[in-house]
């Protein structure tokens, strides 16, 4: 493995998002047992990807077809490269942020073989110890690391 993209949809940022800290766990875990990794992180809280539309689907299709590089099709590209895909999501209001929504439109690429999901679950349930089920999810994140 050399090449792994990281999909940044932590909109709390650093400091507020649990997620973001999970993701860097895993990250600065893998970095360690790989030296030499690259990671690319597309961060997805300053992204300016519009919505898919019919008519941008098939003007990408377009130049897909033709071979040319465009910035609407970056997306795919930079997911097609990678070795690995770290997709760092935040769940709330039943759902996952709208920029990584849009993200994945523009980014689907066939050939995904293995994926894994490393969940923080229940942080904000009264009674639970938050602090406890994120140390609980990094070392799950620690172990992935060193298993991948």
């Amino acid at each position: 493995m050399k090449q792994v993209l990281w999909i940044n949809s932590c909109m709390r940022g650093a400091g507020q998002s649990r997620t973001l800290e999970l993701c860097r766990t895993f990250l600065e875990e893998l970095r360690v047992r790989r030296p030499g990794l690259k990671v690319a992180e597309r961060d997805l809280t300053r992204a300016e990807l519009p919505v898919m539309t019919a008519e941008l689907s098939r003007r990408r299709e377009e130049l897909a077809a033709e071979g040319r590089e465009d910035p609407l099709l970056l997306p795919a590209r930079e997911m097609a490269r990678a070795d690995l895909v770290v997709v760092g999501a935040p769940y709330w209001d039943l759902g996952f942020p709208a920029a990584l929504k849009v993200y994945l439109e523009w980014a689907c690429t066939l050939g995904i073989i293995n994926t894994h999901c490393v969940a923080a679950q229940g942080l904000d349930i009264r009674g639970n110890d938050p602090e406890a089920i994120l140390r609980e999810a990094q070392e799950r994140a620690a172990r992935l690391a060193a298993e991948i």
